[in-house]
């Protein structure tokens, strides 16, 4: 009776067959509401969860053009970051409860589940509300299985991929994604890239770890300014506080320089382009720097030009 807490009645049992009786009839009678107790408290948290569900539903109804972030990992919790300091609209997807939960107490609006299942993204209306689909679990195989689902519901979705393995890009590519990124190959490429400009990388990393400070801007070079028909070296950028991170060119136009090139739609990007490079009229530079350097030239350049 003290251990069970149940107290002293008016009739206590005196012989020892009458206490084992009261012994069991305690035991199996705590049993019996601590049983009916769980089952309450187990609909009770079901029932939350399917009014949270339906809430988050019910929020996302309203919402057009916004970006489902599939997985919140580590990758995953800085591109929710990135979205939430751009007052984008996103929609956290993970299999796991307990990083549904944590994601919730940080005031994203997030959702249990599977981002595989055709019902699932369907009731997210992914052929009509959702402009983006980025994948950022830590398993290919799912980030893949992912991307052929969104590209199979809707033939126009934005998808964003993470590869951990370099074998696995080729694979997201053929699966339907736009952009894949492998994170660990992209971060050596940047170290290596900048090993020996510190000045380039302390602006590259100011960006990248959210220094207010450093910035980036696409600059268009009027005809007839002080950039149009100068090499790099002329233009002089370290003059004017700022690194060049690339030049966009049309993309007929050819160039001796030896340089990194991608391809975009109808131009290229040249990426990091020695000193001999030329730049011509209508090129877009892609520079680093702070504020008050990019408006500087800018102006400078406006003026030039005119």
């Amino acid at each position: 009776m003290t251990i069970s807490t149940v107290g002293y009645g008016d009739i206590i049992p005196q012989t020892p067959e009458g206490r084992f009786v009261a012994m069991v009839l305690i035991v199996s009678g705590i049993g019996v509401i601590s049983f009916f107790t769980s089952i309450i408290v187990s609909s009770f948290a079901e029932k939350l969860r399917t009014l949270r569900e339906h809430r988050v539903f019910a929020e996302l109804s309203r919402a057009h053009d916004f970006t489902v972030v599939c997985g919140y990992g580590r990758v995953g919790e800085v591109v929710v970051e990135k979205l939430a300091a751009e007052n984008a609209h996103f929609l956290i997807l993970e299999k796991d409860p307990d990083k549904v939960e944590l994601a919730r107490a940080t005031g994203y609006l997030a959702l249990q589940g599977d981002a595989t299942s055709n019902d699932l993204l369907e009731r997210l209306r992914i052929q009509e509300a959702v402009r983006a689909i980025v994948c950022t679990t830590g398993d290919d195989v799912v980030n893949v299985f992912i991307t052929l689902t969104a590209r199979y519901l809707n033939k126009d979705v934005l998808i964003i991929a993470r590869a951990n393995k370099r074998e696995s890009a080729e694979k997201l590519r053929l699966a339907g994604a736009n952009h894949v990124v492998i994170s660990f190959e992209s971060v050596g490429r940047v170290v290596n890239a900048y090993v020996d400009q510190p000045v380039a990388f302390d602006a590259l990393y100011g960006i990248l770890s959210g220094n207010k400070d450093v910035g980036t801007d696409a600059v268009v070079v009027p005809p007839d300014s002080l950039a149009d028909g100068k090499s790099i070296d002329a233009i002089n950028f370290p003059h004017y506080r700022l690194v060049l991170f690339g030049v966009v060119v049309p993309g007929g136009r050819d160039s001796d320089a030896h340089t990194s090139i991608f391809e975009l739609d109808e131009q290229k990007f040249h990426f990091h382009p020695p000193g001999d490079f030329v730049v011509r009229s209508n090129d877009i530079l892609v520079l680093f720097g702070d504020d008050f350097s990019l408006k500087h030239f800018k102006d400078t350049l406006g003026k030039s030009g005119l």
